[in-house]
């Protein structure tokens, strides 16, 4: 799975861009957020998808907003376009209050959202985007990079990035000092297996 990329931009389309990594170009969705906010090198976190039996990339600028996204699509009625859509026109934390706050009105500023999608999208995520967003924005400042490993490795042992952020805030605030990508998993390993 393609979790990451790094490149030039080589091409911008009306949806996606063509990211060269050197030897390859991968063609990737964004939101229009994401292309706006686009230079000409950038680093997206993507997420691997496969519509029709193909394979596709969607990718984002932050971690926080692949998750916000995968929480999106878990909503009936919201395909990727849609949460594209959502996204292109709020910021995940403008996202987040929209539904926290049950402010219908702001999602249906998005292409394809109506009353009743926006209903649906606030009654199934509002208690979940709260503990998600928060916790990722508690920890997505000091030491980012290996946080954004802990986060991949505990996806890849099953666990849903929602849960891994959750972890990963509560052992590094019981145990500041970490700092190798290693002893986070480590530890909140050995914290779910006491639990």
């Amino acid at each position: 799975m393609i979790a990451k990329l790094k490149g030039s931009v080589d091409y911008v389309g009306d949806d996606f861009l063509i990211i060269d990594t050197g030897a390859i170009g991968y063609q990737v969705f964004v939101s229009q957020t994401t292309k706006a906010q686009a230079e000409d090198y950038v680093t997206l976190y993507t997420l691997q998808m496969t519509r029709q039996e193909q394979p596709f990339l969607v990718g984002f600028l932050s971690l926080q907003e692949r998750c916000v996204f995968e929480m999106l699509l878990n909503v009936q009625g919201v395909g990727m376009k849609m949460a594209l859509s959502l996204m292109s026109v709020m910021t995940c934390d403008e996202l987040a209050s929209a539904i926290l706050n049950q402010e219908k009105r702001m999602l249906t500023n998005a292409d394809g959202v109506g009353n009743k999608l926006a209903e649906r999208i606030i009654l199934e995520l509002k208690n979940k985007i709260n503990s998600s967003v928060i916790a990722f924005n508690n920890v997505a400042h000091k030491n980012f990079g290996a946080k954004q490993d802990v986060i991949e490795t505990l996806i890849s042992l099953g666990y849903n990035r929602g849960e891994a952020v959750v972890y990963l805030k509560e052992v590094e605030q019981e145990n500041p000092e970490l700092e190798k990508t290693e002893d986070f998993v480590r530890q909140i390993l050995k914290k779910k297996v006491m639990r």
